[in-house]
């Protein structure tokens, strides 16, 4: 049979599998597909002036497209792949924050040229840009998720304690190679992970591209949804502990491990003091106007009588 056939007929089979065992996953996963190209529309129809949004919408743009990535490996068998995935959509996500609103930073982006390193320079720099971007201080929180990146990069660099294990089986009647998709438990496994890094990291870059939005109703109100589906995410906890139990919880990463509710609370408080600021300047602009309608109505009343 011809090998291409094979593994798609092995794809399709291992779709059906993961998309039953991983059902909850996928679904959230769409809502943070169908979020992400809200957040394009908004950049798109209400930006901001200048060239970091413009950036920043390249960025977007390419994150919808890397999570879809990171969906399709991972519901058809290549867990291992999309892992890979996952850890571009953290590097994008920090490459987003890092540039942020910073207008020389942007252009240095665009016109940046070294082909063996990219932009900003060292990945830690982009974490801990969007950890600043979302107010996250906490210095457990900070910490699990650079340990999640380094889980990631693990198998996006042949790490061999990865590759052994995933790549590896050690049958009673010898060894067996993984070719092709991978519906095992273990690859099951990795594929939920890549799925929940998609969307824990996702909903992240989310929130922190709304900052790009001109209009401030539409801004707080995808920061609002993002922080919904982390909650959701955070409430899938007891559900992927189980789907995840068949290795030992300490080979997950610390962030998965830990649905700490920290990381919600503190961008709840950051969106709560972006509304309370948008209702302030909205105040003030209907005090504005009120002054604004007086004092056209005593200007018409002078002129009167002037005449």
């Amino acid at each position: 049979m011809n090998i291409n056939r094979e593994h798609l007929q092995h794809e399709l089979v291992a779709n059906n599998d993961i998309y039953t065992r991983l059902m909850p996953l996928l679904s959230l996963l769409n809502h943070t597909e169908e979020l992400l190209s809200h957040t394009v529309d908004a950049l798109s129809n209400h930006p901001l002036q200048g060239a970091a949004t413009k950036v920043g919408f390249l960025f977007i743009t390419r994150l919808e497209n890397d999570i879809r990535a990171c969906s399709l490996l991972s519901q058809s068998g290549y867990g291992l792949q999309a892992q890979v995935n996952a850890a571009t959509i953290v590097e994008i996500v920090g490459a987003l924050s890092y540039i942020g609103q910073d207008e020389n930073r942007a252009i240095n982006w665009a016109q940046h040229t070294d082909k063996k390193h990219s932009y900003p320079p060292h990945s830690a720099d982009g974490i801990n840009a969007t950890l600043d971007a979302l107010e996250i201080s906490d210095s457990y929180v900070r910490e699990s998720w650079h340990k999640a990146y380094t889980f990631m990069c693990m198998a996006k660099h042949v790490n061999p304690i990865l590759s052994l294990n995933y790549g590896l089986r050690l049958l009673p009647t010898g060894e067996a190679y993984i070719r092709g998709p991978d519906d095992s438990d273990q690859g099951i496994l990795l594929s939920a992970k890549a799925l929940y890094n998609a969307i824990f990291f996702g909903t992240s870059g989310i929130y922190v591209a709304s900052t790009h939005c001109s209009d401030s109703s539409i801004k707080n109100q995808l920061r609002t949804n993002a922080i919904e589906i982390l909650k959701h995410l955070f409430d899938l906890e007891p559900w992927f502990r189980e789907v995840t139990s068949i290795r030992s919880l300490d080979t997950l990463p610390e962030a998965q491990r830990e649905f700490d509710e920290r990381l919600v609370n503190s961008l709840e408080k950051a969106t709560k003091a972006l509304v309370e600021d948008t209702e302030r300047i909205r105040l003030k602009t209907e005090i504005l106007n009120k002054e604004t309608k007086r004092i056209r109505r005593e200007t018409r009343f002078l002129r009167k009588l002037k005449r």
